[in-house]
């Protein structure tokens, strides 16, 4: 429930703890079968194994085919590859692994990829791989010498976590190693004495206390919550201690969560995990990233009627044994039907996302999606050795530079264009999500975004040794600034204080429109309905509005060599609109990267901030066009 309400946006922020929770239940629940049967003697490795895939295998095998053949119906081709490799992943064991290798930020939103939730269930069957096999092992040894192995595997993954999160937050989120603790505490509870002793009211207490912890974390924790790491201690106690105090006596708390509608919640939340996700990632993909409620509501109801049937009709009957009751038949469909998802997968792969399902037209569009800005990410040393790609004319005696964000990638084949004709070296002074502000500390962990500082330090040092003309700093601004506006500021002021003391000219080019959809899959998911395409974009009003604030600092700027240019008449013209294409060619390549069009788009801009802070070049300028 937690999941279902921080995916639909519905006020649980800390939602994603309830993969957490589950974790724990998880560790508990099976160590508890498999010590119990070491105790009788009946323990089987191949037993163990053919009761996971009952319980696993069929309805996830349901769920990838459903939302393959949706995904036929709705994804634009690059988004069909990068889902089908996903999907084939998954069979593999492995999307978790995938997912932390791809899932970045030139791959789309997060909340439009339909099986970003599997990485979850990779993370568990890994463990049950392993898992077994040491609780075999330590078998043979006294109870607190198991115990003591698995506290020990506790705390080094815990630590491990900890460390982990503070260098690469992704990596601890999404790989096994950093997770095992959370399943390792679960198992932890079955060694523990009953607490039979402990006086009834107390341990109500105790329970009562776990769901508010549990129920805390659900609502305080953030995206800015640095997870999991030592953060997730307190749900992932909170939830093992409720277990452990209701292990004697079923508190008031554990009678609430053992009535039928909960315990039926219980019994399709497998499916419906499964079903819920896909159903939202798609309807982002379709809408854009802002749901209406009544269609969130709508995706609710729709996931508990697809998990009731999946539970009734798929799970059921699996793990009951009434579908395939050998085990032979059981692994031969084991086998053969995430062969045929691989199988399926791969092809969709080979074929690129199959974009013959498109029409010429729809095909139009989409081919910006392909738009990519020059990707070129620059590290503190590279720069503190001058080690820094060169564009524009590499031969040019008057040098200029290129500093910002991802957003300054996808302006550089339009600047690149520029500097060839004006015989003007440029330096790509460039990293994704890293403004050009020195001492800005960011809001995200992203790749090595903890090295901003540092970067833009190396890169102002580079600005004062060098010969550097001129430098053109251009970033998602927006986004700075409306979410730390005081440190916005005082890093803005701070950069070109320092700029004038290097006696270094700048040209601060202005954000483009921010869209809630990715452009071209808009347009071309438009012309694939052979709707029209016209009237889609951001009214100006709103996008001035939404950089209110940015500008606002751009403007209060007083420095005599910094000079701030907006792009949006380029776009614009005379119109009350930033429209999402132009002559039939899409202006961006996703939410809020310019497509290489867009950038050439900007060429007289371009070449106009070179002119006006760079005087000597005009004489020397190719008259001829672009």
């Amino acid at each position: 429930i937690l999941v279902l309400l921080f995916h639909a946006d519905l006020g649980f922020t800390g939602g994603f703890i309830g993969v957490d929770v589950f974790f724990v239940i998880s560790g508990f629940l099976i160590t508890g079968i498999i010590l119990k049967k070491q105790r009788e003697g009946t323990f089987r490795l191949s037993e163990f194994w053919v009761r996971r895939i009952r319980r696993i295998l069929p309805a996830s095998i349901a769920m990838v085919a459903l939302a393959i053949l949706v995904g036929g119906l709705v994804l634009m081709p690059l988004d069909y590859e990068k889902f089908s490799k996903t999907a084939f992943f998954h069979q593999l064991m492995g999307a978790n692994v995938y997912l932390w290798r791809h899932t970045g930020y030139f791959d789309g939103a997060a909340e439009t990829k339909p099986l970003l939730h599997t990485w979850s269930l990779s993370v568990e069957e890994q463990f049950y791989l392993i898992y077994p096999f040491l609780l075999v092992f330590l078998g043979r040894f006294r109870e607190s010498i198991r115990f003591g192995v698995l506290l020990g595997l506790f705390v080094l993954s815990l630590i491990s976590s900890e460390q982990m999160v503070q260098t690469n937050q992704s990596t601890a989120y999404f790989l096994l190693p950093f997770r095992a603790w959370e399943l390792l505490l679960g198992g932890l509870i079955c060694f523990l004495p009953t607490p039979r002793s402990v006086p009834r009211i107390l341990m109500s207490l105790l329970s009562l206390s776990s769901c508010v912890g549990i129920l805390y974390c659900a609502w305080c924790y953030n995206e800015l919550t640095r997870f999991p790491g030592l953060s997730a201690i307190l749900p992932c106690a909170a939830t093992a201690g409720f277990i452990y105090f209701n292990s004697a006596h079923m508190t008031w708390t554990g009678r609430c969560l053992s009535l039928r509608p909960v315990v039926f919640v219980g019994l399709i939340s497998y499916s419906l995990y499964l079903a819920h996700w896909p159903i939202l990632a798609f309807l982002h993909y379709v809408y854009g990233s802002e749901l209406t409620v009544s269609t969130t509501l709508s995706a609710l109801v729709l996931s508990v009627i697809l998990a009731v049937l999946s539970w009734r009709f798929v799970e059921r009957p699996f793990r009951e044994g009434t579908v395939l009751k050998s085990r032979r038949s059981l692994l031969i469909t084991a086998t053969t039907a995430p062969a045929m998802i691989l199988l399926v997968t791969f092809m969709i792969e080979e074929w690129e996302g199959v974009p013959q399902r498109l029409p010429a037209r729809a095909l139009q569009y989409y081919c910006f999606t392909n738009s990519d800005p020059w990707s070129v990410d620059v590290q503190p040393d590279e720069v503190d050795a001058g080690d820094i790609p060169v564009f524009g004319d590499p031969n040019g005696t008057t040098a200029i530079a290129l500093w910002g964000d991802s957003h300054a990638m996808s302006m550089m084949p339009g600047i690149d264009r520029v500097c060839r004709k004006m015989k003007i070296k440029c330096y790509s002074l460039t990293y994704p999500g890293n403004p050009p502000l020195i001492n800005y500390v960011p809001f995200y962990n992203f790749k090595s975004n903890a090295k901003i500082p540092e970067r833009n330090q190396a890169i102002m040092r580079f600005l004062e040794r060098e010969n550097i003309s001129l430098v053109i700093m251009t970033a998602w601004w927006s986004a700075y600034a409306d979410r730390q506006p005081e440190q916005f500021r005082r890093a803005f002021q701070q950069t070109m204080e320092e700029m004038e003391q290097a006696g270094v000219a700048a040209v601060v080019i202005e954000d483009v429109a921010t869209y809630e959809f990715s452009v071209p899959n808009r347009l071309a998911r438009l012309a694939w309905k052979n709707e029209s395409v016209e009237g889609i974009g951001v009214p100006l009003k709103d996008h001035y509005a939404k950089n209110k604030k940015c500008r606002q600092v751009f403007r209060e700027s007083e420095f005599p060599h910094l000079r701030v240019y907006d792009p949006t008449p380029h776009f614009a013209g005379d119109t009350e609109m930033w429209p999402a294409h132009l002559d039939g060619v899409s202006m961006l390549k996703d939410e809020h990267h310019l497509s290489y069009e867009g950038a050439m788009r900007l060429l007289p801009l371009f070449e106009k901030s070179i002119v006006d802070s760079v005087p000597h070049v005009a004489a020397e300028l190719d008259k001829t066009t672009y």
